[in-house]
């Protein structure tokens, strides 16, 4: 989805922006246990991202790297503030990446050249695997262990990172963001772990898919804004993965405890796994949730983004599937 500038400007407020310290790229003396701000030239463009090294990384011992997308019109600082990725790197010891978008969006696969996400002239994907053979170069990261994660925006442009690039990322986690419908006849060479969580009761990124929509404030209701592309629906996501990850075991489905009972929500995890190959397709179904980060901020009011699902923390779950999850 995109946000609309006056709505950016709330969510800033909103949240509290994390301050980082610019890194200086040099390899064996790395800043470890602060937020590195670094630019990286890419087609012609300057590119940056913010990267967080864990105080345990030692030079020559591979660790895991998570990349971690913002939404539309968001920025890095803001979700790594709004993530808190950067407490499950110190605490488990993995690095974790946050890439800027050009304008705040990314090129997720959608159609639509009238908005800036949908520009086929600026190559994300591109960007996000040079990046990455860069930080390899720089940093001792586990080959087998690079995983993507992403709200919204950001969600819909790691399933376009695991399809596309399915060699490269041994797991992903796209959060309240379907697979855009021009990039679902999409064929990954390798399986990839695939951990979805979506809200039933979503406002612009429909669990049951079809067109992406905003409505911001009650006062827009006369005005109808653009769709912002088509997603497939989060069950027919579900089986595109187990398709192209050859998964045939019966789903597993569990109800997780009412934690909160005043969000208004309730969960179900279903996991269909293959053990022998060690893949997974897992859905957080968020019975009642809107576009919203499970354990995170209610960051814009119900009316406009829906409930926020208070039973279980979404980055601690993240972690914990791309941990199990190494190719």
């Amino acid at each position: 989805m995109e946000w609309k500038p006056a709505v950016v400007s709330v969510v800033c407020m909103l949240l509290s922006m994390a301050g980082f310290k610019p890194g200086y790229g040099v390899a064996g003396d790395v800043p470890r246990g602060v937020r590195l701000g670094r630019v990286f030239p890419h087609d012609g463009r300057d590119r940056s991202c913010l990267i967080h090294v864990p105080l345990s990384y030692r030079e020559g011992q591979p660790v895991p790297l998570v990349f971690v997308f913002h939404g539309g019109t968001g920025t890095a600082k803001m979700i790594a503030q709004f993530t808190g990725f950067d407490e499950l790197s110190q605490r488990h010891g993995f690095i974790v990446v946050y890439p800027q978008g050009l304008n705040g969006h990314w090129n997720d696969g959608r159609k639509e050249e009238e908005f800036r996400e949908h520009n086929e002239s600026v190559d994300d994907v591109g960007f996000i695997i040079a990046l990455l053979e860069s930080l390899k170069a720089e940093f001792a990261v586990d080959p087998n262990a690079v995983f993507a994660t992403g709200v919204s925006n950001g969600g819909m442009f790691s399933h376009r990172l695991g399809i596309e690039h399915s060699q490269q990322f041994a797991a992903i986690a796209p959060m309240i963001g379907g697979i855009p419908e021009p990039i679902a006849d999409g064929k990954p060479q390798q399986p990839v772990s695939v951990l979805l969580m979506n809200g039933t009761e979503d406002p612009f990124v429909p669990y049951g898919g079809g067109p992406i929509t905003v409505r911001l404030f009650p006062l827009l209701r006369r005005r109808r804004l653009p769709d912002r592309g088509r997603v497939i629906s989060t069950d027919a996501a579900v089986r595109f993965w187990l398709r192209h990850n050859g998964i045939a075991a019966e789903p597993r489905t569990t109800k997780l405890a009412d934690t909160d009972p005043n969000d208004g929500c309730r969960v179900e995890r279903t996991e269909w796994s293959d053990a022998e190959r060690r893949v997974s397709v897992v859905l957080y179904k968020i019975i009642g949730g809107g576009h919203t980060y499970p354990g995170g901020s209610q960051y814009l009011p119900e009316r406009v983004i829906g409930r926020t699902c208070g039973d279980f923390q979404a980055t601690e779950a993240i972690w914990a599937f791309f941990a199990a999850h190494r190719r």
